[in-house]
């Protein structure tokens, strides 16, 4: 039997409902590492209605995406770093292996609390209100940008400033960070690898 394709609105819901669940595992992962995991309406729905408005503010399911590719990307450097596995070890799991798992756990604490800045981002132009359409799209590049480009640092060539990631590390795990805190982040990062002032 011939179906039309669906409308790309159709799409865009479907992809949410695909990507919905790494998300909120994360976000509780933080709750419960912070000490918020209390059942508040907020945060049982905060990750639905911030897709909500994602989805809604692009015509397009490339944002919805990358948040996917986002999440799992940062957790798999994680999780093999240090690891050495052969080709022919089937067991256990990598996931299963007791020091991977925590360090997933702890990884997907840290992109749940960056999540939830973004669950409760303000217009930067009205802070009374939540930002939407282009404005929240581009806080969510942000933080992707941010955090990928801290993460590749602290990886590759964390002696390059160990400051700025000792910062970050700090403030993923405090409730003083803040989407300015971050971009902040970014460009002393950028500027200890281009050796500025």
């Amino acid at each position: 039997t011939w179906h039309p394709k669906p409308t790309n609105a159709r799409m865009v819901w479907q992809r949410c409902r695909m990507v919905y669940p790494f998300l909120e595992v994360a976000h509780r992962a933080w709750l419960h590492e912070s000490g918020e995991n209390d059942g508040r309406t907020e945060s049982t729905a905060a990750i639905a209605e911030f897709l909500d408005r994602v989805a809604r503010a692009g015509p397009e399911e490339k944002v919805i995406n990358s948040l996917l590719y986002w999440l799992m990307d940062m957790c798999f450097k994680v999780a093999l770093a240090d690891v050495k596995v052969a080709k022919w070890d089937v067991e256990p799991f990598l996931v299963r292996r007791t020091d991977v798992e925590q360090r997933l756990v702890n990884e997907l604490a840290s992109m749940g609390h960056l999540l939830q800045l973004l669950t409760r981002c303000p217009s930067r132009a009205s802070p009374d209100r939540l930002a939407l359409s282009e404005e929240l799209l581009l806080e969510v590049k942000e933080v992707e940008t941010t955090s990928t480009l801290l993460s590749s640092i602290r990886s590759a060539c964390a002696d390059s400033c160990p400051e700025v990631l000792g910062r970050y590390e700090d403030g993923l795990r405090s409730h003083n960070l803040t989407l300015e805190s971050l971009e902040q982040l970014e460009f002393e990062a950028l500027g200890a690898l281009l050796c500025l002032d």
